[in-house]
């Protein structure tokens, strides 16, 4: 990667981020360059298949002017990755950077590239995917030490699809108190206490093995065996 010339780096801005990215991502985080700010993330999706240990490597550099008014320097590493999965996941850093100018970014960038990871690989969308037990004949305690050996976690395409069979329950049900905390400045973060007052809880069976749980106007979906 090279520099531009005859601009200089927003210093405090980009040491700050540097030190957050090294504190959260840790063994994944790698320093290349340090005289030139050139750094490496190696991203790895944190579901599916564990057998998977297929990588996309961010390459980035804080150039002079980053962030007040150049965007971050970039280049993915992903040789396994198909040439049209690898476009449309450039798209979407592309829209990041482009939308995210005057702010650092890195981060939005590694969580964009994670989460691409967990929803278009196969072996993610797999695990995604949320499936009915189709075993009933099996006992509730084997259900459960089935279901807990497997993180699940409902894509936003399960939650739209089951959308029409939840709301209903949720419109019905009253809306809860809301309290917020005093604020907390922290630098250029504002931070606030919010607690909601939970009073009733209801559940509702949607299908054989699928309930809602309904917390005042809050509701959640679960997979289940159904007693």
């Amino acid at each position: 990667m090279n520099l531009p010339t005859g601009q200089l780096y927003d210093s405090t801005e980009a040491a700050e981020e540097i030190e957050v990215l090294s504190a959260i991502y840790e063994e994944e985080f790698f320093i290349l360059e340090p005289e030139n700010k050139v750094y490496e993330i190696r991203i790895q999706s944190k579901m599916g298949d564990t057998a998977n240990k297929e990588q996309i490597i961010l390459k980035f550099q804080q150039v002079p002017g980053y962030p007040s008014t150049n965007p971050v320097k970039y280049e993915l590493h992903a040789p396994w990755l198909k040439y049209d999965i690898l476009g449309e996941l450039e798209k979407q850093l592309q829209l990041v950077v482009s939308s995210s100018l005057g702010s650092t970014v890195v981060y939005m960038l590694v969580e964009t590239i994670r989460s691409f990871m967990c929803n278009y690989l196969p072996s993610s969308t797999e695990n995604l995917t949320i499936h009915e037990v189709k075993a009933p004949s099996q006992s509730v305690s084997e259900n459960h030490k089935q279901s807990s050996s497997v993180v699940s976690v409902p894509s936003v395409k399960s939650h739209l699809d089951i959308s029409p069979q939840i709301f209903p329950f949720a419109l019905n049900s009253k809306v809860p108190e809301i309290y917020h905390g005093e604020s907390l400045l922290d630098r250029k973060s504002i931070f606030q206490v919010t607690v909601l007052a939970i009073k009733e809880v209801d559940i509702y069976f949607i299908s054989n093995y699928t309930f809602v749980a309904t917390y005042d106007n809050i509701f959640t979906k679960s997979d289940c065996f159904k007693p």
